[in-house]
């Protein structure tokens, strides 16, 4: 008798069945005694079942590639009845690259790439915001938010649906969104969701083959209140994860547009894209694919996440997912997987410029546009257009780049040559801000001469406001309700306008820097990240996230050295100027503990003691601003990742302190962000928080670097630099310099008053 489970030969799934029935399973009817009646059982199988083999198939790697004839090797457990052995290999059907066709559902293969795919149900692609994920919200009177989406045949989309909901305070009668696709206006729609996401549809007409461009403007007055805070109370929400093309049951080419436009909506949906890997792939591979991933999604973090093809798949419903097989080598190709869904096969030996035909290329982070110093930059040349501000309260950043080696730290000046306008009919209170890195340069009423484009406005500001690196020129309008407990009254056109032709000026700087955690990310590269101790998943994340931007220099002298905190070495954490104990205690928060204060004492002794360090610090401080030492510095603070430049004559190696258990790709993802923001790590030392915000240290005994050649013009304003460093010292110098005047002095005039008397 023939034990039921793996059968010593390729059986088909119905010789299977039936012995296992015979042998050891009850029937599901009996035609008399001693007869088993299997209709009821043959009647649940599917069509075909009974003349090909199940998809339980032996793993790809054993199966050897066949010649044309496609005839099958037995393996090791071959059934000893050749002939039901041909039989059965007779049935099997591979395709000509020696994939099987009945592979498990993930990763089942089609005879060619020109096949016709088949969807029994519809599909939704997904849109992308800039916003990111999730929901996205519209807020202010007026705002626009623009969804993206790929389609590769617009004839398969059967609507446009719409998941939106808008806040209890918006009056219905005068608020609307208008929809416009591509350019073109689709429809408006009233609110009318306050409490639950209610589901719009619109037609699918002016969709293109390709990128499409859905621009939804919201415009919206409140019930009751009008004024700043009026404004933050007025919102639409679009439930991007309910909404989307919807496309009809319909059949189309295998094609790597249909590909895209599957993995970009589970990209969007889910935020990861499947890989089907029966053995760890290549690391170059796999890393090659993680940063193209993003450029699916515009740019947000998506993981390539790994499966078993053996194991169930995890609620991914049809989404387009990609496969790994090992004895594929250099062939790559599209499948339709048994469940509708395309794949992407490829081998251990496919290049990565094979992957250019099918995902995008990999996306390198557009860095923030340059003002060069010494320069007149209109507002147009930092990819900012006319500025409308339609918002009682609204705000509009735009980021630019100053080299890494420009600093002012003296009394230079900058000039912003504004030229605006602004409504009629504005309260007398209103006001405009202008501010550079959060500091506010100038505040203008918006009263007085209304509905005409001012004179241009010269407004000069300290340069030393201004940092190498990421810096954020800031409008901002606050225009209050008049009165503020009445509906808004109705303003054609933006309350304030902000022209292009505007521009900034910053003065040039010789070539000087302070050593800045900062400044290396910003030129970090993967190849640029070592390890000695730390989690190699660390260092993988790193390398994924933090690739070079466009447009900065490789040449290879930026370093982040990884140290584990479990295998950190007293040498180390003192040339970080730490000890081990305080690196755990930053890094390892334990409960506060209540430490008792000190024996007090009023004696004479004591009191002068406490009014002889105070002084101390205070003069200290009024020398050299800045931080005290580091060891001073981290007391009390706690994060989840610390990084110093140990050595201030190497300023382009960085050492990086992570805390175990942090997620790796968190901590990539908020470095790899920090490179783009004005509060990042812009010092010798920085610690990570929890909440991602970044504590700078800055010493005060360090002085600023000289990086180049000083010309006779850089020779004042270095000198201000330093100056600025350490007012003490400039004092000291500027008292040595009197004082070698006045005796150069004093001996001039002895000099001539002894020859007159001779």
């Amino acid at each position: 008798m023939r034990i039921c489970g793996r059968t010593s030969g390729p059986l088909t799934a119905a010789a299977t069945m039936l012995m296992c029935l015979a042998a050891t399973g009850p029937a599901f009817g009996q035609a008399g005694e001693g007869v088993i009646d299997l209709t009821p059982m043959l009647e649940l199988m599917p069509p075909g079942a009974t003349g090909s083999l199940p998809p339980e198939v032996l793993p790809e790697d054993d199966v050897a590639d066949p010649p044309a004839t496609a005839d099958v090797e037995a393996g090791d457990d071959a059934s000893d009845d050749a002939a039901s052995d041909e039989a059965a290999a007779a049935e099997v059907d591979l395709t000509d690259d020696g994939v099987m066709a009945y592979l498990p559902v993930q990763i089942r293969s089609t005879p060619d790439e020109t096949a016709t795919i088949a969807t029994d149900t519809a599909r939704r692609l997904r849109f992308r915001s800039a916003s990111g994920a999730g929901i996205t919200r519209i807020t202010g009177e007026r705002g626009i938010d623009t969804l993206h989406i790929f389609i590769a045949n617009p004839g398969e989309a059967e609507a446009i649906t719409l998941s939106l909901r808008s806040s209890v305070a918006l009056l219905p009668d005068r608020s609307f969104l208008i929809l416009t696709l591509n350019d073109t206006e689709i429809g408006r729609i009233d609110p009318t969701a306050f409490a639950d996401f209610t589901t719009v549809t619109l037609p699918p007409d002016g969709l293109v083959e390709g990128e499409n461009r859905l621009v939804v403007e919201a415009r919206q007055h409140h019930r009751i209140f009008c004024g700043a805070e009026a404004t933050f109370q007025l919102w639409s929400e679009i439930d991007l994860a309910a909404s989307g093309v919807d496309l009809r049951p319909s059949s189309g080419l295998l094609s790597e547009a249909h590909f895209r436009q599957d993995l970009m909506s589970a990209a969007l949906s889910t935020g990861r894209v499947t890989l089907l890997e029966p053995e760890p792939m290549p690391d170059a591979l796999f890393d090659d694919l993680q940063r193209r991933l993003p450029a699916l999604a515009g740019g947000l973090p998506v993981v390539l996440a790994a499966q078993n093809p053996f194991d169930p798949l995890d609620g991914i419903g049809t989404d387009a997912r990609l496969a790994f097989l090992p004895s594929a080598g250099d062939r790559i190709a599209l499948r339709q997987g048994a469940d509708g869904a395309i794949v992407l096969t490829f081998g251990p030996d496919v290049l990565p410029d094979a992957f250019d035909r099918y995902l995008p290329a990999p996306l390198a982070p557009a860095d923030h546009p340059a003002a060069p110093p010494d320069l007149t930059v209109p507002l147009s040349q930092l990819g900012q257009t006319d500025i409308d501000m339609f918002n009682r309260y609204e705000r509009v950043d735009i980021p630019f780049v100053l080299p890494e080696d420009w600093l002012l730290s003296s009394a230079q000046s900058a000039r912003l040559d504004l030229l605006y306008r602004y409504a009629d009919n504005l309260p007398r209170n209103g006001l405009l801000l202008v501010k550079v890195n959060e500091a506010t340069i100038r505040l203008l009423p918006l009263a007085g001469e209304p509905g005409i484009v001012l004179p241009l406005l010269p407004i000069r500001f300290p340069a030393r406001l201004m940092e190498p690196g990421v810096n954020l020129l800031t409008f901002e309008t606050i225009v209050p309700g008049d009165p503020p407990d009445r509906p808004c009254p109705p303003i054609e056109g933006p309350l304030v306008e902000i022209f292009s032709e505007s521009a900034l000026t910053i003065p040039a700087s010789p070539s000087m820097a302070y050593p800045s955690v900062a400044t290396v990310l910003r030129r970090l590269g993967p190849q640029d990240i070592s390890s000695s101790g730390s989690d190699a998943s660390l260092a993988d994340a790193m390398s994924r996230e933090l690739v070079p931007l466009a447009g900065t220099p490789d040449d290879g002298i930026a370093q982040v050295l990884l140290l584990g905190l479990d295998t950190l070495d007293v040498g180390r954490a003192e040339a970080m100027g730490l000890t081990l104990l305080q690196i755990e205690e930053a890094l390892l928060p334990g409960p506060a503990v209540q430490q008792a204060p000190p024996p007090s004492d009023h004696g004479l002794f004591a009191r002068g003691m406490e009014f002889y360090e105070t002084i101390r610090v205070n003069l200290l401080e009024m020398a050299w601003p800045g931080d005290p030492p580091i060891e001073r510095w981290i007391v009390g603070r706690t994060g989840r990742a610390l990084l110093v430049v140990p050595d201030a004559a190497a300023p382009f190696e960085v050492w990086m302190v992570a805390a175990p258990g942090v997620d790796p790709d968190w901590l990539a993802q908020q470095l790899s962000r920090a490179r783009f923001e004005v509060t990042g790590p812009k010092a010798q030392g920085a610690l990570l928080r929890e909440d991602g915000t970044w504590e700078r240290w800055r010493p005060r005994l360090q002085p600023p670097i000289v990086l180049g050649q000083l010309g006779p013009r850089d020779l004042r304003t270095a000198a201000g630099n330093f100056a600025s460093w350490s007012p003490a010292l400039f004092v000291a110098l500027m008292a040595v310099f009197l004082s070698i005047s006045v005796l150069a002095g004093l001996l001039f005039v002895n000099r001539t008053r002894s020859g007159r008397k001779r």
